[in-house]
């Protein structure tokens, strides 16, 4: 169902473990394999109110904190695999590692 995904940049929310970006390596069931993956700990589109505005036009990296790169993560219990466009992509893959306060 998901193969025209597959090696494509992706979002997957799940209901355990929030957001996350990656290209999609693999899918079965609701757990998914990401490589080159960030965790989107919170999140502003750069236009609109929802996921589906991040994955048009990505994030507003002021006002989002994005976790550094992992080279590999699998994510259970997913409930959304989205698709992103490449300015989406490239603004959650550029953003800068968020700190703690």
């Amino acid at each position: 169902m998901f193969t025209n995904f597959i090696g494509k940049p992706v979002l997957v929310r799940s209901g355990q473990s929030g957001v996350h970006y990656g290209t999609l390596a693999s899918v079965e069931g609701d757990t998914v394999q990401l490589t080159g993956a960030r965790r989107l700990w919170y999140w502003k589109a750069a236009k609109s109110i929802s996921l589906s505005g991040v994955c048009n036009f990505g994030i507003d990296q002021r006002d989002s904190k994005i976790a550094p790169e992992v080279a590999e993560h699998i994510v259970l219990g997913v409930c959304e695999i989205l698709p992103l466009t490449d300015e989406a992509a490239t603004s959650i893959k550029e953003a800068p590692v968020a700190e703690a306060r």
